[in-house]
C-alpha cells in the first residue's frame, strides 16, 4: 500500500512537471511529419507501383520475343510452344494490370498479380526457369498475393505509406528504438537525481518510508512512462491518419519477413505488438541502469551520459560479435530493429523475462548500495570561491569565474574522460573491424575460390554443350562453346590479377593490388570480353558515372603511390541504376572501406556523423545559459549583487563555454589521429575524395572538372576534407551555443531551453530538406550535414550550387555574430541591480 501510494505521488510529479506533455508533443509532431512527408509523394504512387511492372513486361517481351524467333525458324519444341502461349497470356495480364494501376483500382491489383504469378510458375514447371521470380521469391510473392486476397485487402504504397496501421508501423520502427529509449532517458532519467540535486532527498528521509519502497515506487513509474511513450505513438499514428485520410485500420495487413532460408508472413498488429514488447523490455534493463547509477550518483547528466555509454558499449560489443547475440545477454535487448525483423520462433516471451531478472537484480543491488554523500570523481565541490583577484576588466574576470566554476564542478573534466573512453572503445571496434575486412579481402584474393569454382562450371558447361551438339548435330553450340571459353580466359586472367595482388601487397607494392581493382572496373565498363558472362557489377546497373569515377580513383591512387584502403572496388555515388533498394544497399556494404589509420579514422567519425556526440554533450553542459543561473537556486540574483551588467555576464558565458567547447571538439579530434597513427599509421594526406559538381557549375566557361553522363565531379585529398570539416564543426558548434545562450535570456527554465533549441534546430533543417531547397544555402541548418556540403552531395541533391564550405563559414559565422550582438543588445537594454 506504501509503495502503492508512493507511485501515485511519483506519477504526479511527472504530470506536473509537464514531462507527459513534451511526451504528447514528440509524438504528434514525428507523426505528423512522417504523415506529411508520405503525403507529399502519393502523386507518384502509381509510378512506383509501375516499376516492378514494366520491369515484368520487359522480362516476358525478352522471353517471348525468343521463343518467337525460334517459332518462325520452325525450331519452336512442343514445350517451348507452351511457354510461349503462357508469355501471351502473362503479358495480357500485365497489361491489365497496368490498366487497373492507370485508373487507381487498388482492389483487383493483387488478383491479377496472384494469376500472373500462377503462369510464372506453369512456365517453371516445364523444365525451365523463368529469368525473374525464381524460387523462393516466387514462392513469397504468391504467398503474399494470396493473403492479400484472403484478407480482402488492397494494394498500398509501402514506402510512402498513409493508412493508420502502416503509419504506426513505421512510427514503431522510428520510436521504439534506441533514440526512443534516449528520448525517455532524457526526460524522465532524472526521476531519483533530482531528489539529491534539489536537496528534496533529505526531506523523503526525515518521511517512514523504506529505501527499496522508494527505489521500486520509482522504478515502476518510469515503466509506466514508457507504457505510456509506446500508447501515445500508436493512437496518435492511428488517430492523424484516421482523420485525414480515407483508410481505417487494417491488423492483419501483411509485413513480411525472411532470411536466406525461409520467409514468414505477419499481421502488421502482431508485428506491432512484437517490436512493442521488446521496446519494453529494453526499457525495463535500461532504467534498472540508470536506477541503480542514480543510488550512486548525484548528478543527473553524469548519471545519463554514463548510461548511454555503458549501453553503447554493450550495443556495440553484442553487434560485433556473433556469439554475444544470445537472449541472455541484456545488451541483446537493445537490438530492437533486428529482434523485430526476424522470423518468430515462439520464444519472444523469453525477452522480458530476461529483462525483469536483470532489472530485479540490479534494483536489488541498487537497494543495498551504501549510501555515499562524496563521490571523488563525480559529485561537484559543495564549496565555490568568489573572485580571487580585482585585478583587469569585467569581461576577463568574467570568463575568468565562469572557467573555474564550470571546473570546480568537475563535469567539464568528467564529460572528457567519458568522451576519451568512447573513443577508445570506438577506435578499437573500428581497428577490429577494418582489420578483419583486410584480413578476409587479401585471403579472398590469395584464394581466388569464386573465381575457380566459375571455371570449373564453366568447363562443366563446354563439356555439357559438346554432349548436346552431337546429339543434335546443330551449329549454334559452337558459338556458345567458343563464349565459355573466352569466360575461362576472362575467369583465368582475373584469377592470376588477384593471386599477384595479394603477393605484391605483402611486399607493399600496391600498384598490382590497383591493377587488379582497375581490372574489374573496366570489366564493368565493358571494356573486357567476358563471353558472354553476366556480371552483378555492370555499368547499366551501377551507372556510367559510378564506374568511371571508380577507375579515376584507381588511376589516382597509383599516381601518387598511396597505400590501400579495404574493401570495395567502386565508390558507391548518388548516380546509381539500382532499381532494388536492398541490392543498392548490399553494393554499399560490399564497397564500404574502413581503415583505422589516423586521418582515415577522423573521415569516418564525420561521414557517420559522431560529430553529433561532442556537439549534444557541449549544448547540454554550456546551453543553459542564464537560464542555468536561474531555478530554485536563483544564482543569478547573487551575481546580480555584484558590479557587473547581466550583458557583461552573458559576454563572458558565452565566450568561456565556446572556448571550452572548441578545446573539447579539437582536443576529441587530435585524440583520435593520435589513436590511429599509435596503433597503426597517420594516414594518407593525398587519399582522393570524390567530390559532385553542380550542373551550374559544369556548364560554366571555365570548368576544369570531369563530367560523365553529364554529371560533374573531380577530387579532393582527404587533408583538405579534413581541414573543412573541422572549419565547419566549429562554426555549427559556435552556432548551436549561440542560439540556445539567447533563448536562454527570454526562457527562464533551461529543460525549456534545452527542448526549445532543439525543436527549433531540427524543425529547420526538416523545413529547409523539404520546402526551402532553394535559399537552404542562406539557412544555418543546411549545414549541420557538412560531411555532404564538403563533397558536394547537398548541392546536388537539393539543386542549389550555392551551397558549399564558403557560404558555410559565411552563414554560420554571420549568424553566431548576429545572435550575440542581439542577446547583448537585449540585456544592455535591461535594468543592471547593483
Amino acid at each position: 500500500m506504501q509503495t502503492m501510494k508512493i507511485f501515485l505521488f511519483e506519477l504526479k510529479k511527472l504530470w506536473r512537471q509537464k514531462k507527459f506533455l513534451w511526451v504528447s508533443i514528440i509524438c504528434l509532431l514525428c507523426t505528423v511529419a512522417i504523415f506529411q512527408s508520405n503525403a507529399n509523394e502519393q502523386e507518384e504512387m502509381m509510378e512506383r507501383a509501375q516499376e516492378e511492372l514494366i520491369l515484368h513486361q520487359e522480362i516476358v517481351n525478352g522471353v517471348q520475343r525468343d521463343l518467337s524467333e525460334l517459332d518462325r525458324q520452325q525450331e519452336l519444341q512442343e514445350i517451348q510452344q507452351n511457354q510461349l502461349n503462357l508469355t501471351k497470356e502473362m503479358n495480357l495480364i500485365l497489361m491489365q494490370l497496368n490498366r487497373v494501376m492507370e485508373r487507381e483500382e487498388w482492389e483487383n491489383v493483387y488478383p491479377l498479380k496472384h494469376s500472373f504469378l500462377e503462369l510464372v510458375e506453369q512456365y517453371e514447371a516445364y523444365g525451365e526457369t523463368f529469368p525473374i521470380l525464381t524460387g523462393q521469391e516466387l514462392s513469397m510473392e504468391k504467398a503474399i498475393a494470396e493473403w492479400f486476397i484472403s484478407h480482402n485487402l488492397s494494394y498500398e504504397d509501402e514506402e510512402y505509406p498513409v493508412s493508420p496501421h502502416l503509419i504506426v508501423k513505421e512510427l514503431s520502427d522510428s520510436a521504439f528504438s534506441l533514440a526512443g529509449l534516449f528520448v525517455l532517458m532524457l526526460l524522465f532519467g532524472n526521476i531519483y537525481t533530482s531528489e539529491r540535486e534539489q536537496r528534496t532527498w533529505l526531506t523523503l528521509q526525515t518521511q517512514p518510508i523504506r529505501k527499496w519502497e522508494l527505489l521500486i515506487s520509482k522504478y515502476i513509474s518510469l515503466l509506466c512512462a514508457t507504457l505510456i511513450f509506446t500508447a501515445l505513438f500508436i493512437v496518435v499514428g492511428i488517430a492523424v491518419t484516421t482523420i485525414f485520410t480515407d483508410y481505417s485500420f487494417s491488423g492483419q495487413y501483411p509485413i513480411l519477413l525472411q532470411d536466406t532460408q525461409t520467409f514468414y508472413i505477419l499481421p502488421v498488429i502482431t508485428y506491432i505488438i512484437r517490436i512493442t514488447i521488446f521496446f519494453v523490455s529494453a526499457a525495463i534493463f535500461l532504467f534498472a541502469v540508470v536506477t541503480i547509477l542514480s543510488s550512486l550518483l548525484k548528478n543527473t547528466f553524469i548519471t545519463i551520459i554514463l548510461t548511454s555509454f555503458i549501453i553503447m558499449v554493450g550495443y556495440s560489443l553484442t553487434e560485433l560479435n556473433d556469439p554475444l547475440q544470445v537472449i541472455g545477454n541484456p545488451f541483446q535487448l537493445f537490438r530492437i530493429s533486428a529482434l523485430s525483423a526476424t522470423i518468430p520462433t515462439g520464444d519472444d516471451w523469453i525477452y522480458p523475462c530476461v529483462s525483469i531478472i536483470w532489472g530485479s537484480i540490479l534494483i536489488l543491488c541498487a537497494n543495498f548500495n551504501p549510501e555515499i554523500r562524496i563521490l571523488s570523481f563525480f559529485q561537484q565541490s559543495s564549496h565555490i570561491q568568489p573572485f580571487k583577484s580585482k585585478n583587469g576588466s569585467i569581461l576577463n574576470r568574467l570568463m575568468f569565474f565562469e572557467g573555474r566554476k564550470v571546473i570546480r564542478k568537475k563535469l567539464y573534466v568528467q564529460i572528457n574522460i567519458l568522451l576519451l573512453l568512447f573513443v577508445t572503445v570506438s577506435y578499437f571496434i573500428l581497428f577490429q573491424q577494418s582489420s578483419d575486412q583486410e584480413t578476409q579481402y587479401l585471403e579472398d584474393l590469395s584464394k581466388m575460390e569464386e573465381t575457380e569454382n566459375l571455371i570449373a562450371l564453366s568447363e562443366e558447361s563446354i563439356d555439357r554443350y559438346e554432349d548436346v551438339k552431337k546429339q543434335s548435330g546443330e551449329t549454334i553450340y559452337d558459338d556458345l562453346i567458343a563464349d565459355v571459353y573466352k569466360s575461362i580466359d576472362f575467369f583465368k586472367e582475373r584469377r592470376e590479377k588477384g593471386i599477384e595482388a595479394a603477393k605484391e601487397y605483402e611486399q607493399k607494392n600496391w600498384t598490382a593490388f590497383y591493377h587488379y581493382q582497375l581490372f574489374d572496373n573496366h570489366t564493368a565498363a565493358g571494356e573486357i570480353d567476358t563471353g558472354g558472362f553476366y556480371l552483378d557489377n555492370r555499368m547499366d546497373t551501377l551507372g556510367k558515372f559510378t564506374v568511371e569515377a571508380s577507375i579515376t580513383e584507381k588511376e589516382w591512387l597509383m599516381k601518387n603511390n598511396i597505400q590501400p584502403i579495404f574493401t570495395g572496388t567502386f565508390i558507391p555515388t548518388i548516380y546509381h541504376q539500382f532499381s532494388d533498394e536492398e541490392l543498392h544497399q548490399t553494393f554499399k556494404e560490399e564497397n564500404r572501406k574502413l581503415d583505422s589509420s589516423g586521418l582515415f579514422s577522423l573521415y569516418l567519425f564525420n561521414k557517420y556523423y559522431l560529430y553529433f556526440i561532442p556537439i549534444l554533450l557541449c549544448f547540454f553542459l554550456f546551453g543553459g545559459g542564464l537560464a542555468s543561473e536561474r531555478g530554485k537556486k536563483q544564482t543569478l540574483h547573487l551575481l546580480q549583487t555584484q558590479p557587473l551588467t547581466l550583458s557583461s555576464l552573458f559576454l563572458g558565458k558565452i565566450m568561456t563555454n565556446s572556448i571550452l567547447s572548441i578545446f573539447t571538439g579539437l582536443g576529441l579530434f587530435l585524440i583520435i589521429i593520435l589513436f590511429g597513427s599509435l596503433f597503426n599509421r597517420f594516414g594518407d594526406w593525398f587519399y582522393p575524395i570524390l567530390y559532385y559538381n553542380h550542373e551550374d557549375i559544369v556548364n560554366s566557361s571555365n570548368y576544369s572538372g570531369l563530367i560523365s553522363s553529364g554529371n560533374g565531379y573531380h577530387f579532393i585529398t582527404l587533408g583538405e576534407y579534413l581541414i573543412y570539416s573541422i572549419i565547419l564543426f566549429v562554426l555549427c558548434l559556435l552556432f548551436v551555443l549561440a542560439l540556445t545562450m539567447v533563448l536562454s535570456i527570454f526562457i527562464n527554465n533551461a529543460l525549456t531551453v534545452f527542448s526549445v533549441s532543439i525543436l527549433f534546430n531540427v524543425s529547420g533543417y526538416y523545413a529547409t530538406t523539404k520546402i526551402g531547397m532553394d535559399i537552404a544555402h542562406l539557412l544555418p541548418f543546411t549545414y549541420f550535414d557538412f560531411p555532404k556540403v564538403i563533397n558536394g552531395e547537398l548541392s546536388i541533391v537539393m539543386d542549389n550550387a550555392k551551397i558549399n564550405v564558403l557560404h558555410g563559414c559565411l552563414v554560420l559565422s554571420g549568424l553566431s555574430i548576429f545572435l550575440v550582438v542581439i542577446g547583448y543588445f537585449v540585456l544592455s537594454k535591461k535594468k543592471t541591480r547593483k
